[in-house]
């Protein structure tokens, strides 16, 4: 796993009161029933509903980053392209790196589509290091919000 910083940071006290227990942070196109990979809608930030893209896009957007798939002239896409597009931003300072924080995006090259994810918090080895991480995701098992703690951080 690598991690686009596309937030810095954020207050401890903020992610403490708002993330505790993790949840979908009220991500609009939650699906409670009926929910099919087939049928592809467009959310309001230019990703398909209820896939991860989708999902990190409502988060970047809910902490005032104003992100779509256009975001600073860069086609987002799919999750396993968005490694390349934040780093292929010029002017811009859009740290790709091994390096995480809260509000730092997740991302994974693998398979045919990839996958992002929302990092909630950063858990640290006792020189500092960080060793893994606690993430929000939509769309890993289809159609549904999941979290996942202590997922490794790639070195």
């Amino acid at each position: 796993m690598k991690v686009a910083k596309l937030i810095v940071f954020f207050l401890l006290s903020l992610l403490a009161t708002t993330v505790f227990g993790y949840s979908n942070h009220g991500y609009d196109y939650k699906v409670t029933s009926g929910c099919t990979t087939t049928i592809l809608k467009e959310d309001a930030y230019g990703f398909y509903q209820n896939n991860c893209t989708s999902y990190v896009a409502y988060m970047l957007n809910t902490f005032g980053i104003k992100f779509m798939n256009g975001y600073l002239g860069a086609h987002w896409s799919h999750g396993k392209t968005w490694d390349d597009a934040a780093g292929n931003i010029s002017g811009e300072n859009i740290p790709v790196d091994n390096h995480p924080l809260p509000g730092d995006v997740a991302y994974w090259n693998t398979g045919d589509y990839g996958h992002v994810a929302w990092v909630e918090k950063v858990n640290f080895d006792s020189s500092g290091n960080a060793i893994s991480v606690d993430i929000t995701e939509y769309n890993i098992t289809p159609c549904v919000f999941s979290q996942r703690t202590a997922v490794p951080v790639n070195r």
